[in-house]
């Protein structure tokens, strides 16, 4: 599969629809604001094999302090890749 890289507009829509969900406004729980985004397609095909769903496309974030990953659902931050 072709490696789509997100422009900076995208990034910035998916960092600011997920503070804007989060309770506390940080996307790590060590706190530290410093994040990257993934560039790159993810999918949860266990998840979806259970559902009887399409397969979810994930967007992935790495906390540039502990290493923790996140992923969020693409479709629901509204993020187009084609």
């Amino acid at each position: 599969m072709e490696n789509r890289h997100m422009s900076d507009e995208q990034k910035s829509h998916i960092i600011n629809s997920i503070t804007t969900k989060t309770k506390d406004k940080s996307i790590c729980n060590c706190e530290h604001p410093k994040i990257e985004i993934l560039n790159g397609h993810y999918f949860a095909p266990l998840l979806t094999a259970s559902l009887g769903n399409d397969a979810t496309p994930l967007i992935a974030l790495m906390c540039n302090n502990c290493g923790k990953l996140h992923f969020y659902s693409q479709n629901f931050l509204g993020i187009k890749t084609r």
